[in-house]
């Protein structure tokens, strides 16, 4: 099942915030990391984090994959949705989506 915690794309600003909200109600509800080394959180604790993610979401779609361990998986999805080849921080808009299913990673 895929869905999105967003009713509509957001400036990069506004996406920082949405999505630090929802990795924390994440972590806090016990969703880890599926391959922490190859597949790290998404990370925006400092000015270089969000210039790097914003550069690379013009690109390709970020994704983090978590486990409740034998339970179930989600793909938590960020990605540049709109304007996204003029390449303007300024005009680009961003949104979040979030697939789960079955956890077919854990051994």
């Amino acid at each position: 099942m895929t869905t999105s915690p967003m009713l509509e794309t957001v400036p990069f600003d506004q996406l920082i915030v949405v999505l630090d909200q929802l990795q924390n109600q994440l972590k806090n509800a016990g969703w880890v990391l599926w391959n922490a080394e190859r597949n790290p959180w998404v990370e925006t604790a400092t000015e270089d984090d969000k210039r790097t993610l914003q550069a690379e979401l013009f690109d390709h779609v970020v994704v983090a994959v978590l486990l409740i361990p034998h339970k179930y998986s989600l793909a938590l999805n960020v990605k540049c949705y709109a304007r996204c080849d003029e390449r303007n921080p300024k005009t680009a808009k961003y949104l979040i989506d979030v697939s789960v299913g079955s956890d077919y990673y854990s051994e």
